[in-house]
């Protein structure tokens, strides 16, 4: 059937000169161990690079998001997780600057896998998600002043502002400019208090200031979802909650699809596996979205994510939808991509 799409569009595939899809990839601890998710040359060129009978033929995705989880301290560093664990202070702050640059890992393995064509990969935008300032942590205790408070949205904005200057600074000493753009940072939390909204405000001068980009990844229903550009944002992309073992079906890619053309918000497509995740979900995001349809595969601005799966993966037990998922990266899929019989 095919959809209604009369008004509005989407935030552009290519707002601003920058890559999409973008890949959403969680880096530190998880929540049931406390191994730590370090991601490798090898790990990466599996996001960055298309196989045909396993060999590099074509570059795949050309944008990463790098986001924290769980700090080594144990407390968590993703607001999920919000009262898991006592707020992350300014320890795990500076462990996850650390984490970015650690050698041989994360952003500096990501920029060995986008030289190591070919194919011809580099530059990749790169996108990073500041801490969450949380309003529940008594004294910030940084090493460039006296402790903050976080009941003060002043305060609040000192600490992310303090991160936003310290990130700029370890980049241009990594040397990184060439192969990786940094292209902007994520704000880390999906919903919106009202006491994050001036602090956001406020951050987004900073984040301008050096020339970045400020992002948004929020939900379809989420409070203020429709007023992201005026809280600051440059651009806010929307998960749609469709988890097709819940009652959160695909009508779900349908309302926000709706919703995201009307507010100009771009779409999070979720490749996903395990127990909320059923295997159809990754067909009708693509489905979904073909021109004539909803149209936001070629037309949107899309964070893409692969929980409990990657592209790997996909290449070696579900060929076609690998090659569907390529064709969406370079804006070239036209068909629908046929559901397996078993599914």
């Amino acid at each position: 059937m095919k959809q209604d799409r009369t008004g509005g569009a989407y935030l552009p595939r290519g707002v601003r000169g920058h890559q999409s899809p973008l890949v959403h990839l969680w880096c530190g601890g998880r929540l049931a161990d406390a191994e730590m998710v370090r991601w490798r040359t090898a790990d990466l060129a599996d996001y960055l690079v298309y196989l045909i009978d396993g060999r590099p033929c074509d570059s795949l995705f050309r944008a990463v998001l790098f986001s924290p989880n769980r700090a080594p301290s144990g407390r968590f560093l993703n607001p999920v997780y919000t009262g898991f664990t006592p707020p992350a202070d300014a320890e795990d702050w500076q462990a996850w600057l650390d984490e970015l640059f650690h050698p041989g890992y994360n952003l500096s393995a990501l920029a060995a896998a986008a030289a190591s064509g070919p194919p011809a990969v580099a530059p990749v935008d790169v996108w990073i998600t500041v801490p969450y300032p949380d309003p529940r942590l008594a004294s910030f205790r940084t090493g460039w002043g006296s402790a903050l408070h976080f009941a003060h949205t002043g305060d609040r904005v000192a600490a992310v502002t303090r991160f936003v200057d310290d990130l700029l600074h370890r980049w241009r000493q990594a040397g990184l400019c060439g192969t990786l753009r940094l292209r902007g940072l994520r704000w880390p939390r999906t919903v919106l208090d009202e006491a994050d909204a001036d602090v956001i405000a406020k951050v987004s001068e900073a984040v301008h200031a050096a020339g970045l980009d400020w992002l948004w990844l929020t939900h379809y229903g989420a409070a203020r979802a429709a007023d992201w550009a005026q809280l600051g944002f440059d651009a806010a992309v929307l998960h749609p909650n469709c988890y097709g073992r819940t009652v959160c079906d695909r009508q779900w890619i349908h309302h926000a699809a709706l919703f995201a053309r009307v507010h100009g918000c771009g779409l999070h497509l979720v490749f996903g596996r395990g127990l909320l995740h059923h295997p159809r979900d990754a067909y009708d995001y693509l489905n979904l979205g073909l021109p004539g349809e909803l149209g936001y595969v070629d037309e949107a601005f899309c964070v893409v994510s692969f929980p409990g799966t990657s592209p790997r993966t996909l290449y070696e037990e579900d060929l076609p939808l690998y090659i569907a998922v390529y064709s969406f990266a370079k804006g070239i899929l036209r068909m629908p991509v046929p559901l397996p019989l078993s599914r």
